[in-house]
């Protein structure tokens, strides 16, 4: 995946990891990936990263023999990193969120006042 240029960016999350009945792992939920070729070097690293930690997390719970521990240190070291990073979940979805609450109340402030009007 990483070397046709995108990332999936949400691997993390193991219900996005379907198991083949060969055991091979395929991804599903496609819709998060993008191209990462526009981005700077920096990002496309933690992006690649991002990734990378998603496996390396479901290999630490899920497999039956343990991570070298390479793997761990990064898995370990990239969580530190992920702490810290300041674009939390999906900020679009909140802002739409956001967005969508603030209309709601809106509408039902209008609806309250055209109620009290008619009293």
């Amino acid at each position: 995946m990483h070397r046709k240029g995108i990332v999936h960016l949400d691997l993390r999350n193991m219900g996005n990891i379907l198991c083949g009945a060969d055991g091979k792992p395929y991804f599903i939920d496609f819709q998060s990936t993008i191209s990462f070729a526009r981005f700077p070097r920096w990002l496309q690293r933690f992006m690649r990263g991002s990734d990378m930690s998603g496996v390396y997390k479901a290999w630490n719970k899920l497999a039956e023999h343990p991570m070298p521990q390479a793997k761990q240190d990064y898995l370990e070291h990239f969580n530190h990193v992920r702490k810290r990073w300041i674009f939390k979940g999906y900020p679009i979805q909140r802002t739409y969120a956001w967005g969508a609450a603030l209309v709601t109340q809106f509408l039902d402030f209008e609806l309250v006042r055209s109620i009290t009007d008619r009293l």
